[in-house]
């Protein structure tokens, strides 16, 4: 495919300092640099080869898997053996393939949650979606693009059967531009009939949600005049007109006097528990007591652990007690300054906490007396809650600080790493090792990236519960993955150079994507064949097996496995998961009509995928908080962000490689359309809250909702360091 000249966006207009600065510092180029751009006569031999070593490693990491599940039971198939799992023969090499595959939707939601439910509906939508697009193109257009070029100016035999191949003008064209509408048309349809499935589990679920939370709302903002218990339950009766509506009202305490000594004795009560634990198995091989260093390095030498501890537990209990007290009497003086701006209310039915959520403008001022969905009690950070609100808008903004330079430091260091690899002279291994290292840096990366987001989501922007932090960073690592993965051709140098460029000149968006992404597609052809052995490494668990191992030489079994769990939350939380998931289903939907070989690639990456994640997440994985769906919405979102790209994308393309201007005209339209769909679905999709009128049906037919008495063992909303000594 030629290249267009950049008519109306030339970097040399600029006359700002910073972007010379950065055309200076990424003067190499990130599409260099990654082999984005390479296209090779020998293109063809070293995908064929990376694809081969790929699907030889992800089936030898299955058979790896099928030997030590059997070994290891604990680590896993757990659940299983607990009972929360349902059992199919388990005991055998293979037949964990058909009880991944057999899993229906009740045995998925009973053992794992609608969160992962929604996770293993979303692989399925992906599969059709890749199957739908990926045959038409593969069975009609690859051979349109082969045979309607001569294939003269293509250096890479990969790219024969691409548009890159295809001659520009006539019906070549005109075909590429119905097969967006297709496209568009198959995705939005798919879309469509998977909402409503959902709505259907999503109001089963909201109905089962156990009373403690069903009857309960949290509130923030809550005014100074308004922060105590009594005052609060008072305010709601009075709303409502009617008394006695509120069983239960709880506003945060002020403990930061507290914390600080509780948390030392929290983390010494454990780490006595851990020395006891050692002592235990030494004496059991005949060695001595465990001993701790008093301070780094044990420079100021060593003492025996369990003394130790147990004196630091005796001189924190009276400091946590006398602290604790005084907080207690200040609350119960009614005073206002000892209570947040944060807490809960809890009905005694449910149909009046429905009523609190669909409530605004409660209060006098504007973000007073905020209602929110409370989360779990087990789940619920209540060092989020107990900050302050003037410090919370202070961190957020270094929080969005933090997450610029993360940005910009991103592909620097994707192109010092792949540089490094470039050095790295294979052997024998070299035509595989080519088709890693195109990929490498930016593998690492993203390894590393979720942990970083996490930090600074859980530090600047303080949330309510491990399973929004989880939701947070869906969100950010999807964009991130956007930018620095979807687009990393279009992106180029940097990213601010990209976005000042389209600030500049909106329009010039079509015209980059036009020039960078065809020839960006052997990469992430790369990309799509290095996902498979990378789901499929998941199911070996390395980090949980060598913990299991380490913990079981002082614990027994029992405990090694408890204190082994849960996987690194950062990287195979559902968070990282949903962005990873989205982004491989985004890949696929934005190059397939550019490379029709990438939907049948997409379609093993989904259908591993399946198979991977639903055997972890039902018998290996413990239970996580469950959100009921959240994480599925954003994910279409997502799908909807890849629609538009592709559809600009197309629009660019056809325009700049056809003599006229008629089959980009005609996909023009289709980004119109993508964004009334995305609008609608944002803002018809009613999803989050069961409708009244279903609520009253909970109370008033023969299925009556229990009694908010009669909760379930799911604990109660109040600050841990507040709890009685046992």
């Amino acid at each position: 495919m030629p290249r267009f000249p950049h008519r109306g966006i030339s970097e040399g207009n600029s006359s700002s300092l910073i972007t010379n600065f950065l055309h200076e510092v990424f003067d190499s180029g990130v599409d260099h640099a990654l082999h984005i751009k390479a296209s090779a006569h020998d293109d063809l031999i070293c995908f064929a080869v990376s694809a081969g070593s790929f699907a030889v490693a992800a089936c030898a990491i299955i058979c790896l898997f099928s030997i030590l599940r059997t070994h290891f039971p604990l680590v896993y198939s757990n659940n299983i053996r607990t009972g929360i799992a349902p059992s199919r023969s388990e005991t055998r090499y293979w037949s964990w393939i058909s009880a991944s595959l057999s899993l229906t939707t009740e045995e998925v939601m009973g053992c794992a949650g609608l969160d992962a439910e929604m996770f293993l509906e979303f692989t399925l939508l992906g599969l059709r979606l890749m199957l739908l697009i990926g045959l038409p193109m593969l069975l009609l257009l690859a051979p349109l693009n082969y045979f309607s070029g001569d294939g003269l100016a293509i250096e890479s035999h990969l790219d024969k059967i691409t548009i890159k191949n295809a001659n520009s003008g006539g019906m070549v064209d005109w075909a590429h531009a119905f097969m967006v509408w297709y496209v568009v048309s198959v995705v939005e349809v798919s879309v469509y009939w998977t909402r409503a499935s959902f709505l259907t589990r999503r109001y089963r679920w909201l109905r089962d949600l156990p009373n403690t939370i069903a009857h309960t709302v949290m509130l923030t903002g809550i005014p100074a005049e308004l922060r105590t218990d009594q005052k609060l339950a008072q305010f709601f009766d009075r709303i409502f007109a009617s008394p006695d509506l509120v069983k239960k009202t709880y506003v945060t305490r002020k403990t930061d006097t507290l914390l600080g000594p509780w948390m030392q004795l929290k983390a010494a009560r454990e780490a006595l528990s851990s020395a006891e634990a050692t002592w235990t198995k030494n004496q059991e091989l005949g060695l001595g007591r465990p001993t701790v260093g008093l301070s780094c390095f044990g420079l100021r030498g060593k003492v025996d652990s369990i003394d130790h501890y147990t004196e630091k537990i005796a001189e924190l209990k009276p400091q946590v007690a006398e602290a604790r007290r005084k907080v207690l009497d200040e609350v119960a003086s009614g005073s206002t300054s000892a209570h947040l701006s944060t807490g809960f209310v809890t009905f005694h039915h449910r149909v009046h906490r429905e009523l609190s959520l669909n409530v605004q403008n409660t209060y006098r001022k504007e973000g007073q007396m905020v209602t929110w969905t409370p989360p779990h009690p087990a789940d619920t950070l209540w060092q989020g809650l107990e900050m302050d609100p003037k410090a919370r808008k202070m961190v957020n903004y270094v929080g969005y600080l933090l997450m610029l330079l993360l940005l910009v430091a991103y592909l620097p260091l994707v192109m010092g790493i792949t540089s490094v690899a470039k050095r790295i002279n294979a052997g024998p291994l070299q035509p595989i090792w080519a088709g890693v290292v195109p990929t490498l840096g930016m593998t690492i990366m993203n390894s590393f990236l979720p942990t970083l987001l996490v930090l600074i989501i859980t530090n600047c922007f303080p949330l309510r519960s491990m399973a929004r932090v989880q939701h947070e960073l869906q969100h950010w690592y999807f964009w991130f993955l956007v930018f620095l993965v979807l687009l990393a051709a279009a992106v180029g140098q940097s990213v601010f150079v990209f976005l000042e460029t389209i600030a500049r000149k909106p329009v010039s968006i079509f015209q980059i994507l036009a020039e960078s992404m065809p020839d960006a597609m052997t990469f992430y052809l790369n990309l799509m064949v290095l996902e498979w052995s990378a789901d499929a490494l998941h199911l070996l668990r390395l980090p949980e097996l060598a913990k299991f191992l380490l913990w079981s030489r002082i614990f027994d079994e029992e405990k090694a496995k408890e204190m082994s769990e849960p996987e690194d939350q950062d990287f195979c939380g559902m968070g990282a998961r949903s962005a990873q998931e989205t982004i491989v289903l985004a890949i696929g939907i934005v190059f397939c009509t550019l490379s029709p070989l990438i939907g049948m690639l997409g379609c093993v990456a989904m259908a591993l995928k399946r198979l991977v994640y639903g055997y972890l997440m039902v018998f290996a994985e413990t239970k996580k908080q469950d959100l009921g769906g959240v994480f599925w919405v954003t994910k279409l979102h997502g799908v909807y962000v890849a629609l538009i790209i592709y559809s600009m994308l197309m629009t660019g393309v056809l325009y700049f490689r056809s003599p006229w201007s008629g089959p980009s005209l005609l996909v023009a339209p289709s980004i119109i359309y993508v964004f009334y769909s995305m609008h609608n679905f944002e803002k018809g999709f009613q999803w989050e809250r069961l409708p009244l009128c279903d609520v009253a049906d909970l109370e008033n037919h023969s299925g009556r909702e229990k009694p908010v008495d009669e909760e379930e063992a799911q604990g109660e909303y109040f600050q841990p360091e507040l709890q009685p000594e046992d």
